[in-house]
C-alpha cells in the first residue's frame, strides 16, 4: 500500500507519480482495499493525486501506468482518457463519479458533502460536462506539460 504524506517541496511529475504508484504484488494482495488510478504521465493528473494523497492518507493511488489493467478489467484507452476509483467490492467508478467516491473517503465534512454532490444523480449531468472539459483541456491546467494531451 502507498503511505501518502504531505511533501515538503515540489517536485516533477515523473517523480510524484513514482512516489504513489503500488507494485503489482501489493495490489493483487490488497484488491479489498480502494484505489484511485490515475495518468501518471500527465502533470496535472499526478499533481491532482498529491494533493488527494496529502489528504486522505489512506487512500491507495497508483499511476495506470504501473499497475496492471488487468487486474481491474480496465484498457490503457479507458485509464488515459480519465481517472477510476476502484472500490473495496471492486466496482469501477469513472470520471467525475470517482472524484466523488474519493472526496467522500475524506476525513472533513465539507469534502464528504461536496462528494456526495458530485456523485448525486442531480449533479451527473453537469458532472459529466465538467469533467470532460477538465480532462480535455488538462493539458492547458496549471502543473501539466503537453504531454497531458488527450489524444
Amino acid at each position: 500500500m502507498i503511505e501518502c504524506r504531505k511533501k515538503e517541496k515540489r517536485s516533477d511529475s515523473t517523480q510524484d507519480a513514482k512516489k504513489l504508484t503500488m507494485d503489482a504484488n501489493q495490489q493483487l494482495e490488497e484488491t479489498k482495499t480502494p484505489l484511485l488510478i490515475f495518468d501518471g504521465d500527465c502533470g496535472f493528473c499526478t499533481s491532482s493525486a498529491s494533493w488527494i494523497c496529502s489528504k486522505n492518507a489512506h487512500i491507495n493511488i497508483s499511476s495506470w501506468q504501473s499497475i496492471d489493467l488487468s487486474t481491474y478489467d480496465l484498457t490503457e484507452p479507458e485509464v488515459s482518457s480519465a481517472v477510476y476509483w476502484i472500490d473495496s467490492t471492486g466496482k469501477k467508478f469513472r470520471g467525475h463519479f470517482a472524484i466523488g467516491k474519493v472526496l467522500k473517503e475524506s476525513n472533513q465534512i465539507w469534502r464528504k458533502l461536496a462528494g456526495s454532490i458530485i456523485s448525486s444523480k442531480v449533479f451527473t449531468p453537469f458532472g459529466k460536462i465538467l469533467y470532460r472539459l477538465i480532462a480535455k483541456y488538462r493539458h492547458k491546467l496549471p502543473g501539466s506539460t503537453e504531454s497531458c494531451a488527450i489524444k
